[in-house]
């Protein structure tokens, strides 16, 4: 088990998951990250922080409406396409393990791609592509793509569908998952686990990774990322 310590305070951010159809089935627009700052070379979705100017007075204390706009303010500055905030639809929340020096509390929404071309912001990202969900996956597994965990899990949770139109009725009849990360160490790799996992409530001197009960951790086993969901 790591080291518990202080959490750093998490910043508020928003990531938008853009899909289209296509003849091998539903794709997603992924960004290549610029070298430099978080996620630096990795293949992201769209997305960033919630700025003040996305907040408004009658938010209140709702987290969604103004990363909600962000996540549509992010995706015209990094990809120059409109999309409609209405048209978004929350997939997730994120939040790393206390041990990252540097958090990002991140809604995830999904939603069908405007028309229109792509243009990149160059300080943002430094290439594009559409991928069908589960070829990014196996990309990743062979070093092919850079991924991390969040948009590893989001990836997993869009394959197998048959239409834009499916994924979206799903995601509108089911719950935003809620991933509160704790990062547990097992040798010979590292382990994350999440809130209905037998290892997630646990203190640490507590923590049996073998324990029976239910499952929700992902292997960040170099040879391949695992996912273990048992209930």
């Amino acid at each position: 088990m790591l080291t518990p310590k202080s959490a750093s305070v998490p910043f508020p951010a928003a990531t938008v998951i853009l899909l289209r159809d296509s003849a091998l089935g539903p794709q997603v627009l992924m960004l290549e990250r610029v070298a430099r700052g978080s996620f630096g070379g990795m293949w992201v979705f769209p997305g960033g922080r919630v700025d003040p100017e996305d907040r408004q007075p009658e938010d209140g204390d709702d987290e969604v409406p103004p990363a909600r706009r962000a996540a549509v303010r992010e995706a015209f500055e990094e990809t120059a396409l409109t999309i409609a905030p209405d048209d978004l639809i929350v997939h997730s929340h994120w939040m790393p393990p206390p041990i990252e020096e540097k958090r990002f509390s991140t809604w995830f929404f999904v939603g069908a791609a405007p028309d229109g071309d792509i243009t990149l912001h160059e300080h943002e990202a430094t290439h594009h592509q559409w991928i069908v969900p589960g070829e990014a996956i196996d990309a990743h597994r062979e070093g092919r793509l850079a991924l991390a965990p969040p948009t590893w899990m989001t990836l997993r949770s869009l394959t197998g569908a048959s239409s834009v139109a499916a994924l979206l009725e799903w995601a509108r009849a089911t719950e935003p998952g809620i991933f509160h990360t704790r990062a547990l160490r097992a040798k010979p790799w590292m382990i994350l686990a999440w809130h209905d996992d037998i290892a997630y409530p646990g203190a640490p001197a507590a923590v049996d990774l073998d324990a029976p009960g239910p499952r929700h951790r992902l292997f960040l086993d170099p040879d391949g990322w695992h996912l273990e969901r048992e209930h």
